[in-house]
Parts: structure tokens; sequence; C-alpha cells
């Protein structure tokens, strides 16, 4: 058992045996496993700071983060071990988080961001996921990692790497008590789903929030697993659909 430090003092059994296994000393991020790589080259340290530093708004933060020079460098990160890379980035977004720090740009430094970025990801997402972990113990990092291991994916091959620039509006969604087939917010899943996939979340919004994981529980749906079941389903809801009424019907 760990006793976790959160508000409500909470005690729950450890997720993962592994995380109570010491870290080796020798995987400083990114920064000594490629040398020569993005990570090491001062003036791509000083541009994704420069992103951060100089955008005004998380939009304009995004857009200067993503400029061409900057996107080459960013894509010379090794992704051999990006699971372990990530999972690293995750473990410090959550003691952040715990440390009372609620500003998700300064979670993570340039290179960790430039990795992030690799992969599809963005510190906002992650402080999300840390948030939600401190305050309700869920989702767990295995469902973390699989919901990110299907945006890296479809960002990797259906987007060549290249984010759309384009963020949803709230207001675009349907409203949480819009049903679908008889399913009480499956319209606005099928929405946030598509939106996680593209990388237009906007920062309001969380793919995995507590509505969504009453959702899924209830159809008996894992969240990552219906990432993949929409971008199979493309623009067809009533794949989407059909889906959710045979899990349900064989739960």
């Amino acid at each position: 058992m760990v006793i976790r430090e959160v508000v409500a003092s909470w005690v729950g059994a450890t997720f993962n045996v592994s995380m109570l296994n010491p870290r080796p000393l020798n995987r400083p991020l990114i920064l000594v496993k490629t040398p020569n790589l993005f990570s090491t080259k001062t003036e791509s340290v000083c541009l994704i700071k420069a992103a951060y530093l100089y955008g005004k708004t998380r939009r304009h933060a995004t857009a200067l983060l993503y400029q061409p020079a900057i996107m080459d460098m960013i894509y010379d990160v090794n992704h051999y071990d990006w699971d372990d890379l990530f999972r690293e980035c995750y473990v410090k977004a959550v003691a952040v988080y715990r440390d009372g720090n609620r500003q998700p740009a300064t979670f993570f430094n340039a290179a960790e961001t430039a990795f992030l970025a690799s992969i599809g990801c963005t510190p906002q997402e992650l402080y999300d996921f840390a948030e939600d972990w401190c305050g309700a113990q869920e989702p767990s990092f295995a469902t973390v990692l699989l919901i990110t291991a299907v945006r890296r994916d479809y960002f990797l091959t259906i987007q060549k790497g290249q984010p759309t620039g384009h963020v949803i509006a709230v207001s675009d969604l349907p409203a949480k008590d819009a049903a679908v087939a008889g399913f009480l917010w499956l319209p606005r899943q099928i929405a946030k789903a598509r939106a996680k996939l593209a990388g237009e979340m906007p920062a309001e919004l969380m793919y995995g929030c507590g509505g969504d994981r009453t959702f899924f529980k209830r159809v008996k749906v894992h969240p990552a697993d219906f990432l993949r079941v929409v971008w199979a389903a493309r623009d067809d809801d009533q794949k989407i659909i059909a889906y959710v009424q045979h899990c349900i019907g064989n739960g």
C-alpha cells in the first residue's frame, strides 16, 4: 500500500508495483541519451523556450512552437523508448501538481516539451491527467499511456507529424445531455474523441474526464479502444454506435 498525499487524505493500493522501484540514475530525459540531437542543441532549446515566453495565449504559443524550423528539430527525438520518456514526464507532472503548481506551461523544460510535441501531446494534457489522478485516483497511468499511444499513432501516421493548427470551440460540442440511440453523452464523446485524435482539444476540455469515465464505465468500453474505433469509423457515427451497442450487450 502507498499513502498518497492528496487533499482528501486518501489511501489506496499501489496501481503499479514497478513504481516502488528506484528510478535509474543515468536517465536524465533525452539530454544524455540523444547526444547531438534536439535536446542538446542550444538553438533548439532557445527556440522552444521563446515560443512559450512570447506566446501571449496557449494557441499563440502552440503556433509558434510548430514553426517549420522548430518542428525539424523536434523530430530528431529518439522514439525507441518514447513510452519510458512519457512515463517520466507523467511522474513529473504528478509531482509538480502535488507541489501546488497550477500553471501547465511551466511543468516541463524545453526538451520535455519538445518530446511531448513529437508524440502529439501537450503539457496541458498531462496537467489534466495529473490533476485527475491527484484528485480522484483516475485515470491510471496505464490508461493514460494507452490513450496517448493512440493519439501518437494518429499523429505520426495520419497527420505525418504535422498538427492541424486548429482548436475546436467548446460551444461546438454536443450538449452534455445529448443522446443518440439511447446513449446519453455519446454524441459529445464522439466529438471529443475526434478532437483528441486530431490534437484539436481546447485547454478547457479533457479526454477521459470524470464525465467521460462515467460514460465509458456505463457502456463497458475502454477510452483508448473508443479512440481507435472512432479512428476506424471515420465520419460514420453508425459504426461507433453499433460498437457501443455490441460492447454493452456483451458486457
